[in-house]
């Protein structure tokens, strides 16, 4: 079994995610044209279903601040019925350098959180911008050596061109050569006319299509003199600037995003977060890790709460049947023997645990004390007329077949879960029935003979006395 806890296993996904950027100065032709080469590499392969190819944006989306770069091409890939969701994407990340100045990126899709998430993320705030910039390039310089991280970005690291025109007030009004450049270089709404009963946008495109800071420096507007080029009223400087921008309560911070190998995510996590913590950031600067290890450790500290309610409810409930706190104790203990045979059973299968094998270790919690409760139970039937002693050794013996069948039950009925096929994202997973496969097996052995030795020894006393009165007549 690696060490580490990986993200959702990928192997058997129905839905893979791809993506395709590129620097923001690339022009759109170059980005469409490599988005259809993939998207016919994908096409052609006979392991896919259907793919989908996206790329830029829609005004219902923008209306709500949903808005993707124009370089940047995104795939929802659907797989054939036991396709090797894994093959796929190591095959695409060995296509990376057929793309020249593009990050790929390739991953199962989780309905859970509607993507691949393995990403780790980063988050510098503070007042002054320089020093939060500075923050990002400590954080980044940490992060990169890092092992099985494979790429580390920042939103501040994406730079588009930016041209402003730094217009000379003597020479004309800058509200009115504004309005002129708006209308040479963007379309125009006009309105709508009804098509085939259909309401249709009416858009006048641009005049003009400028290709270089040249012909910017060339277009030709209306002066006071008579028509002109710009660069007669205007200076033209270029300037790069980051493409996006995130503001927190109003205040504006660098996010560096970190993509990790998913099965590797847990380890992956703790390394960055310690190197994070011992850097000694700038004045009024705060780090702030998140992303997909932190939602996995959030997921797991919940599932931890859980698992102790859990425990709490099933011993309450067995107290009060009972009617004694240390019964329900020495039935409790076969818990841990569970505990033995997940970690048996995935480092035999050589499984790297998931979330979806923490649902297993809950599943146990109730599968695994019921085997108890039933020996118990007839050990506390046969003291009304054995000793401690006799009453486990029948109990156990009596009790045996019962508890085997329903274990071997099941388990057969896990058993294709281990060889069969699930989507990614599913709580039902190959982890989980190793990790109730194994847990169950070693309970159901190990709780006819732990169990019985435990429970004599919580009633020590009881037991002592009664063997040296039978052994007191046998003397006389």
């Amino acid at each position: 079994m690696p060490g580490g806890i990986r993200a959702i296993d990928s192997s058997n996904a129905a839905n893979v995610n791809v993506t395709l950027e590129y620097p923001s100065e690339t022009p759109h032709d170059q980005v469409i044209t490599a988005g259809r080469k993939l998207e016919a590499y994908m096409n052609d392969r006979s392991d896919i279903d259907w793919v989908m190819m996206s790329n830029g944006n829609s005004a219902e989306n923008a209306q709500y601040g949903d808005v993707s770069s124009p370089t940047l091409v995104t795939y929802l890939v659907d797989m054939k019925e036991g396709a090797d969701a894994g093959k796929l994407i190591e095959d695409l990340k060995s296509l990376r350098p057929e793309y020249e100045g593009a990050e790929m990126t390739a991953g199962a899709s989780d309905f859970m959180s509607g993507g691949s998430s393995t990403q780790i993320l980063v988050d510098i705030t503070g007042e002054d911008p320089a020093l939060i910039a500075e923050g990002a390039g400590q954080v980044m310089a940490a992060i990169k050596p890092v092992k099985d991280v494979i790429k580390v970005k920042s939103n501040e690291e994406e730079k588009k061109s930016v041209y402003t025109f730094k217009l000379d007030p003597a020479k004309a009004k800058g509200q009115e050569i504004a309005s002129q450049l708006q209308g040479l270089l963007n379309p125009i709404p006009l309105g709508t006319v009804m098509i085939e009963n259909r309401q249709t946008n009416v858009i006048l495109q641009p005049a003009v299509d400028p290709k270089s800071q040249t012909d910017l420096s060339k277009l030709t507007i209306m002066t006071a003199q008579g028509p002109a080029a710009v660069s007669s009223v205007a200076e033209l400087t270029k300037s790069e600037q980051s493409s996006v921008f995130y503001h927190k309560d109003g205040k504006l911070y660098i996010r560096v995003t970190a993509d990790v190998e998913p099965a590797q995510l847990s380890v992956v996590g703790k390394t960055i977060t310690d190197k994070v913590n011992a850097l000694k950031a700038p004045d009024n600067v705060k780090f702030t890790v998140g992303g997909a290890s932190a939602d996995q450790s959030d997921d797991f500290v919940d599932l931890g709460i859980i698992m102790m309610i859990a425990i709490g409810i099933v011993y309450l409930i067995m107290v009060i049947t009972f009617k004694t706190l240390r019964a329900p104790l020495a039935i409790m203990c076969s818990l841990p023997l569970a505990a033995i045979g997940a970690v048996v059973g995935l480092l035999v299968a050589n499984v790297t645990p998931d979330f979806t094998a923490m649902f297993g270790v809950l599943m146990l919690i109730g599968i695994v004390v019921t085997n108890a409760i039933v020996l118990i139970d007839r050990v506390k039937q046969n003291e009304e007329r054995m000793t401690i002693r006799e009453a486990l050794i029948e109990a156990a013996a009596t009790r045996m077949r019962p508890i085997i069948m329903t274990a071997i039950a099941t388990i057969s009925a896990m058993l294709p879960l281990v060889f069969g096929s699930s989507e990614s994202g599913s709580i039902v997973s190959q982890s989980l029935a190793i990790v109730v496969i194994g847990g169950l097996a070693a309970a159901t052995l190990l709780t006819l003979i732990i169990i019985p030795c435990i429970y004599e020894l919580f009633f020590y006393r009881k037991s002592k006395r009664q063997r040296v009165g039978v052994e007191a007549p046998q003397a006389a």
